[in-house]
């Protein structure tokens, strides 16, 4: 796994191309919404993203103290130059949508919206992080780029109304669950998967409530 040196800290180079995928979501959202009709709220709509990035970047911080808590009670300034991992990266995205939805419901933002803009962000910031994993890190190529694709294209259909969008995760959802198991082999599982999949399977019961009620 490639390293880059910034200063005295080393970071993955995976974890830079998250981080340019999500920046890249946010002005994809931004442009997404200038372009909507009666979107007047746009800015608003894109600092509540960016904060929800911060608490998700915080999040994933702090979750060294739930996973690692024995490194970090020997090593207390482990949480300044360590993250709990994709572990962690999943708590943190839980995290990320879940006060987005919240802030966003206190700031009146209509429900179709809200999901719209949750499944197009998702959508464009996974995708383009996996094809930047498939070009930069040369490792599993045909994975990452599949889903990157898929993602993208997943990201067109965000004008459909939310209970389509839904069935659009859920087929994605299956899409990545069935490469993934073909494709990937990982050794850190949680009782026969690994946590992403996981994530995904959780996705996919998730989509079929909502899917199933009025939003």
């Amino acid at each position: 796994m490639e390293v880059i040196q910034i200063g005295s800290i080393a970071i993955l180079l995976k974890w830079l191309l998250l981080a340019a995928a999500a920046l890249i979501g946010v002005i994809a959202v931004w442009i997404w919404l200038k372009l909507l009709n009666g979107a007047k709220e746009s800015k608003q709509i894109v600092d509540l993203i960016l904060n929800s990035l911060f608490v998700g970047f915080f999040v994933w911080k702090g979750s060294l103290l739930l996973l690692e808590p024995g490194l970090v009670w020997k090593q207390p300034l482990s949480l300044l130059y360590f993250t709990g991992g994709k572990d962690g990266l999943i708590i943190a995205i839980v995290s990320a949508v879940l006060y987005f939805f919240v802030k966003a419901s206190k700031q009146r933002i209509e429900s179709q919206l809200k999901i719209q803009i949750v499944i197009f962000y998702s959508s464009i910031a996974v995708g383009i992080y996996h094809l930047l994993y498939a070009l930069f890190l040369q490792e599993d190529i045909l994975f990452h780029t599949l889903i990157g694709l898929a993602a993208l294209v997943e990201s067109t259909f965000n004008k459909v109304q939310a209970r389509k969008l839904f069935s659009f995760v859920i087929l994605f959802s299956f899409f990545y669950l069935i490469l993934s198991l073909l494709l990937l082999h990982s050794m850190n599982k949680i009782l026969l998967f690994t946590s992403d999949q996981w994530l995904f399977f959780f996705l996919i019961l998730l989509s079929l409530y909502f899917s199933n009620k009025k939003v």
